[in-house]
């Protein structure tokens, strides 16, 4: 993760400041306590996610929507990202709508060995569907922010849903126009 992010400030910026961008990126307190403290392995989504990235500045496309596709299959928080892709794609039209496709074949080549054992391949994107619908009821799971002072109700959260959309569908407007 720190080399890729040392690669993608090394592209955008200069020789001097990508080293010391690699160092932050391995000794950020949340990459630390993330795999030590939590037990996670968030960097691994994360990776793929900025290797995605990576691969997008060098106009890379295919592989680029190869590794969003790699990073889905670790976790579903790449969503946070593909809306970038969605703009970009918009915006510049400088690679095919049909790239996206290769997300899904991305979690399909993540789960092959699976597959191979008898796993339905259908079972690769409805891992996503079921925790989204296990967890629905829950606008916060106890993290201390503003949506604590509103009462759990599932209604909440499908309205926060349209709310996110709707924002998303204004600054795609807004960046189509803009150019």
């Amino acid at each position: 993760m720190g080399f890729i992010g040392y690669l993608i400030v090394k592209k955008l910026n200069n020789q001097k400041y990508s080293y010391l961008s690699w160092i932050i990126i391995l000794l950020l307190p949340t990459v630390i306590l993330n795999g030590s403290m939590w037990a996670q392995c968030d960097s691994i989504y994360t990776t793929f996610i900025l290797l995605s990235l990576y691969l997008l500045l060098e106009e890379k496309y295919p592989l680029s929507f190869l590794a969003l596709g790699i990073s889905f299959s670790f976790k579903l928080q790449f969503i946070f990202i593909l809306p970038l892709y969605i703009i970009l794609y918009f915006v510049n039209k400088k690679f095919s709508i049909f790239n996206f496709l290769l997300i899904p074949l991305g979690n399909i080549l993540m789960c092959l060995p699976v597959i191979l054992m008898g796993m339905p391949v259908i079972n690769c994107f409805t891992t996503y569907l079921e925790q989204t619908t296990d967890y629905s009821a829950y606008l916060t799971r106890n993290l201390a922010n503003i949506f604590e002072l509103l009462p759990n109700i599932k209604a909440i959260g499908h309205i926060l849903i349209f709310i996110t959309g709707l924002f998303f569908l204004i600054l795609l407007i807004y960046f189509i126009k803009r150019n």
